[in-house]
């Protein structure tokens, strides 16, 4: 994303360019992420205009057991509180037990 924002004077128009990082995500779908709870959850969909915040699937608790009832978040609507979710970071998958990421999509 950052590469095609430097380019953006020199090989892309900028409206297109503006558009297409709208939709795009930095954790793409499929993206295994940490959260700053500790839990572990499966990025699901992008938020269109908010590619900082998509909507997850947590599948992990902090000590990385599966849980029972995974729980939908669209971190979009999270807010900025102090309790509010968010992205520490992307995970390996090879960390975490075994999932069928197109299963959990």
């Amino acid at each position: 994303m950052k590469d095609l924002i430097l380019l953006k004077d020199k090989k892309f128009d900028a409206a297109i360019l503006k558009t297409f990082l709208g939709v795009m995500s930095v954790f793409p779908v499929g993206t295994i992420i940490k959260l700053s709870d500790g839990t572990f959850a499966l990025v699901v969909k992008p938020n269109v205009g908010s590619p900082l915040h998509p909507i997850i699937k947590v599948l992990f608790d902090a000590q990385t057991k599966r849980l029972e009832q995974p729980i939908l978040i669209d971190l979009r609507g999270e807010g900025q509180s102090e309790n509010s979710v968010k992205i520490v970071g992307p995970v390996d998958s090879a960390t975490l037990p075994k999932i069928d990421i197109v299963d959990e999509l």
